[in-house]
């Protein structure tokens, strides 16, 4: 907190966040984040710690600190792929339950870092929990390629998602672990 970072968005009138749903509640979207790792350093294997959230689009509030509003995914694409504004943290995709990016969805943001153009990496060595295993659909921003891989500890089958996936085909409801690494 306290740096600004580039991200592709588009800035917006913070408004409240609620702040997150009890776990009992948790279903619908959540939000979890990691540091930045610079290239040629070890990715943690610290667990994440999500957040839970009523909406979409308290999620990505929640995320971007207030700095970014998008109501749906497709808000979140469209801002994006339109302005860049400086923030504290960047989102890096979001994940969904459901194939065709339905069902439950997880923002997963970089709470360092300006995203992967500049040779960073975020690793996600496990996934927080209830979403280990239910993963269908994902959609990639900030220059990076997520790999989805079939243990935690980015172990096992894997597959790498280029852009928006809207199936991981034989990785369906199989991603333990995700490591968003730079395009190639």
């Amino acid at each position: 907190a306290g740096s600004s970072i580039l991200v592709a968005g588009l800035l917006a009138t913070p408004a409240a966040v609620a702040g997150p749903v009890p776990a009992e509640e948790r279903d619908e979207v959540c939000a979890v984040g990691v540091h930045a790792v610079e290239p040629g350093a070890a990715v943690s294997a610290a667990e994440p710690v999500v957040d839970c959230f009523a909406s979409f689009a308290e999620a990505v509030e929640f995320a971007t600190d207030g700095e970014l509003s998008a109501a749906s995914p497709a808000e979140l694409e469209l801002a994006v792929e339109t302005e860049t504004v400086a923030m504290a943290s960047v989102v890096l995709g979001y994940e969904y339950k459901g194939s065709s990016y339905s069902g439950g969805s997880l923002v997963l943001y970089g709470t360092s870092g300006s995203g992967c153009g500049s040779g960073s990496t975020y690793g996600f060595s496990s996934m927080p929990s209830g979403w280990s295993n239910v993963i269908s659909s994902a959609k990639v921003f900030a220059s990076c390629w997520s790999i989805h891989y079939d243990y935690t500890g980015y172990s096992g089958d894997r597959r790498t998602c280029t852009g928006s996936c809207s199936s991981l085909g034989t990785m369906n409801n199989r991603t333990s672990s995700i490591l968003f690494t730079p395009r190639s």
